[in-house]
């Protein structure tokens, strides 16, 4: 007779406990999916917020309606005789986006920061602002977005708001500058530079 393997009991499962170990397998195939939701749908939210999915065009010369505002694009003019002192390669040259913002509704400030205004051309590249490293402003009045959210405004107040760039040359008769505000995303606005 042979003598039984120590441990051999341990082994063995008995039916319950295979039942119980399936069960739990099958549990795990509901109980993954639906923690990744449940964390993820936060995370899902801030992404769609922070982006810009819905644009809304706004034709050359004329007002869009954002962000308690009149968003109108005065100017879009490369700078190129200081492209030298931006420390710029050869093939990009700066330009400076200018617009004329009419406020409609007090405490803008809230709705606007982040500001974001950007420029992108027919090919889908996209170009932020150079910020504090850009081309200085155009003159005393004239802020960025994210300065202009920083003061207090009153309906009726018109505020000069510039950016500047660094683009490729070859980009420059396709840019289109587009607007977007912390409130008002994913939605934003897309000015238009051609028919």
């Amino acid at each position: 007779m042979t003598e039984p393997v120590l441990g051999d009991d341990l082994l063995r499962v008995g039916g319950d406990e295979r039942r119980w170990r399936r069960r739990s397998l099958w549990a795990l195939l509901v109980a993954i999916p639906a923690t990744l939701v449940l964390t993820g749908s936060e995370s899902l939210g801030d992404l769609a917020h922070g982006r810009e999915w819905f644009g809304t065009a706004v034709a050359p010369g004329e007002a869009g309606r954002y962000a308690g505002a009149d968003w109108v694009l005065e100017e879009i003019q490369p700078v190129p005789e200081r492209a030298g002192r931006m420390g710029l390669p050869a093939s990009a040259v700066p330009v400076r986006v200018r617009f004329r913002v009419t406020v409609r509704e007090p405490g803008i400030g809230e709705f606007w920061l982040p500001c974001r205004i950007s420029l992108s051309d027919g090919d889908g590249r996209r170009w932020s602002s150079t910020g504090f490293g850009g081309l200085p402003s155009s003159g005393d009045d004239v802020k960025s977005c994210g300065g202009a959210a920083l003061e207090p405004h009153q309906p009726g107040d018109v505020l000069k708001i510039e950016e500047s760039f660094a683009v490729p040359k070859a980009a420059i008769g396709t840019l289109e500058p587009t607007v977007s505000v912390a409130a008002e995303r994913p939605w934003y606005l897309r000015f238009r530079r051609g028919p």
